[in-house]
C-alpha cells in the first residue's frame, strides 16, 4: 500500500544536498560492501561517518524507470517510465525532487552524463535551474566522463549564495564500454587500459549481443581483464568523488549527502556478460546506498529498503511539501523512519525487445514479457513470463554480512 506523508510548510528549508548516482554500480563491488579489491578508498571513508543501508534495492535493473523511481519515490509503471523509449517520459502530473526543492527555495542544478536521461520530453530535467549534459557543453563524440562531470559541479558549488542547493551528480564511467584512464587501469589486474571484449563491444549491435548472451570465443583472462576494468572504472569514478567532498570545504558536514546507483551490472552472472536490463538478480537489483547526515551519526542498516524510499526520506529531511500518496518509506535510521520489517518491495525489468532474443530467459517481447520480483525481508520471489505460462524461482536467505 502506498504511504501518505502529511507534512505542513516550514518555516525554513532543509539542508542541501548532494545527490551522487553511479551509473551501473553493483553494490558487492565496494569495499564497505565487502568487496577486496581497491576500488572505493573515497566512498568507503564516506561510509565510516553515514548511514550505510545494506540491502537497499532497485525498482528496475535498467537507468529510465530506476531514476524515474528515485526522483518521485513511486514505482516507474506510476511514473509512465517502464522502457528506454521517446514515448516513456514522467507525467506531467508527478511532481520531481527538483521541482518540489526548487519550490522551496533551493537552487537546483544537475549534471548527467547518461544520454537516456538528457532528452528534454523524458521529464527528468524538470525542475532543475541549469541541467547539464555532454549537449548542452557543445561537446563532440565520446563519453562525458568522469572527470568532467566533476569539472562542472565544481563550479556550481564554487557560485556563492545564501540559499540552500541541491546538485544532482550522475556519472557513466561503469557503464560498458569500460575505458578507465590508463593510470586506474593499471591498478588493477594486469593493467592494460582495455580488453578485446571492450573493444568488440563498441564494433556494433551484434557484437554487443554476442557479448551479453554467453561472450562465447573469449579467453577467460579477458574476459576477467573487462572485469578489472569495471573496478577500474569504479575507483576512477571514487577519486572524483573525491574532489567533490573536498570541495564542500568545511562546511561539508552540514550537507546531506546522498550515493547510490540506479542498477547494477552482470559480469558473468546468471549468464549475462557486462549487461543489465533483463534479469531481477542481486547483481542487477542491490544498489550501495550511503547517507551522510548532518545529525545523525554513522550506523549500518540492515532493514531491506527500497530506492523510492529516498525521495520519501528527502521528502522530510528537507522539509518539501510532498503531496500523497507515495510507493516510497522513509528511511530507518532517521527522524521520520521506522523500520518495516514485513513490507514488501517490488521491482520489474526491461519489456522484452526482439533483439533481446539470444537471451533464453526473454521468451515473450514487449511488456508482458518483463519479469516481475517481490521482496519481503530476505525472501525473493522472481517471476519469469513464459509462453507456456509463469515460472517462478524462489531465492532464500538473501542476508549481506
Amino acid at each position: 500500500a502506498a504511504l501518505t506523508l502529511t507534512l505542513l510548510p516550514p518555516a525554513t528549508a532543509g539542508p542541501s544536498l548532494l545527490l551522487i548516482v553511479v551509473d551501473t554500480l553493483r553494490a558487492d563491488r565496494l569495499g564497505t560492501y565487502g568487496y577486496y579489491h581497491p576500488t572505493s578508498p573515497v566512498l568507503d571513508r564516506l561510509a565510516d561517518e553515514s548511514l550505510v543501508f545494506e540491502a537497499a534495492t532497485s525498482p528496475a535493473p535498467f537507468t529510465m524507470p530506476a531514476m524515474a523511481g528515485l526522483m518521485t519515490g513511486l514505482y516507474p509503471d506510476r511514473t509512465g517510465v517502464i522502457n528506454h523509449s521517446p514515448q516513456d517520459r514522467i507525467h506531467d502530473s508527478v511532481a520531481t525532487l527538483a521541482e518540489l526543492a526548487r519550490r522551496r527555495g533551493y537552487r537546483t542544478s544537475a549534471v548527467v552524463s547518461n544520454p537516456w536521461l538528457v532528452r528534454a520530453q523524458s521529464g527528468f530535467g524538470r525542475g532543475f535551474d541549469t541541467f547539464i549534459n555532454k549537449h548542452s557543453l557543445g561537446l563532440g563524440e565520446g563519453r562525458f566522463d568522469a572527470e568532467q562531470v566533476t569539472d562542472q559541479a565544481l563550479a556550481f558549488l564554487g557560485k556563492p549564495s545564501k540559499s540552500p542547493f541541491f546538485l544532482w551528480v550522475h556519472y557513466l564511467d561503469t557503464h560498458m564500454p569500460y575505458r578507465p584512464p590508463p593510470q586506474f587501469a593499471s591498478l588493477f589486474g594486469d593493467g592494460r587500459a582495455s580488453s578485446r571484449v571492450v573493444e568488440d563491444f563498441s564494433l556494433s549491435r551484434d557484437h554487443k549481443q554476442a557479448i551479453y548472451f554467453g561472450a562465447r570465443g573469449y579467453r577467460q583472462s579477458e574476459l576477467q581483464r573487462t572485469r578489472d576494468l569495471y573496478d577500474a572504472s569504479i575507483r576512477f569514478v571514487d577519486t572524483q568523488i573525491g574532489r567533490l567532498l573536498e570541495a564542500l570545504g568545511t562546511g561539508g558536514k552540514e550537507v546531506l549527502v546522498v550515493v547510490t546507483a540506479d542498477h547494477g551490472e552482470s559480469l558473468g552472472d546468471h549468464g549475462l556478460f557486462f549487461a543489465h536490463d533483463f534479469t531481477l538478480y542481486e547483481e542487477l537489483l542491490h544498489v550501495p546506498l550511503i547517507m551522510r547526515h548532518p545529525t545523525v551519526g554513522p550506523r549500518r542498516i540492515s532493514t531491506p529498503v527500497s530506492l523510492l524510499d529516498v525521495f520519501a526520506t528527502l521528502c522530510i529531511e528537507m522539509d518539501l511539501d510532498c503531496r500523497p500518496p507515495l510507493d516510497g518509506r522513509p528511511l530507518p535510521g532517521l527522524r521520520a523512519g521506522p523500520a518495516h520489517p514485513s513490507r514488501t518491495l517490488f521491482a520489474a525489468s526491461a519489456p522484452a525487445r526482439a533483439r533481446y532474443s539470444g537471451y533464453t530467459g526473454l521468451s515473450i517481447t514487449g511488456p508482458a514479457g518483463r519479469w516481475s520480483m517481490l521482496r519481503q525481508g530476505h525472501t525473493k520471489i522472481i517471476r519469469i513470463p513464459t509462453p507456456a505460462g509463469p515460472t517462478c524461482i524462489y531465492l532464500y536467505s538473501l542476508v549481506f554480512t
